[in-house]
């Protein structure tokens, strides 16, 4: 058989080939796992802590000390995306962090 003009390669053996079978294991991904892990508990925890610990880690990670990630990581009102270009364009973190900070509400 040709395709455009370019002609298939014609197979070595003309008898099918074998299909490698592996086995499945005996747990779906979705299943349980046999031993229960100590270290986890049955409370889960608010989603909003894991958006600030998110964010305190990529301001961890940009350089920020550990007590402005902290700080600006439960402040919704920096921009995280913000901080880190600065840094990323070599601003140093302190000043990052008042350059982008919030206005006062007073007059």
């Amino acid at each position: 058989m040709r395709t455009f003009g370019i002609a298939r390669p014609a197979r070595l053996n003309a008898e099918p080939m074998a299909r490698l079978v592996l086995p499945r294991p005996a747990r779906g991904k979705t299943s349980a796992p046999t031993v229960a892990y100590e270290d986890v508990g049955h409370e889960t925890r608010d989603p909003s802590h894991l958006y600030v610990d998110w964010r305190t880690q990529r301001l961890l990670h940009a350089g920020f000390d550990e007590r402005d990630a902290s700080r600006l990581g439960h402040d919704p009102a920096y921009d995280l995306h913000a901080l880190l270009e600065l840094v990323d364009r070599g601003c140093p973190p302190a000043l990052a962090i008042r350059v982008l900070a919030p206005l006062d509400d007073a007059p």
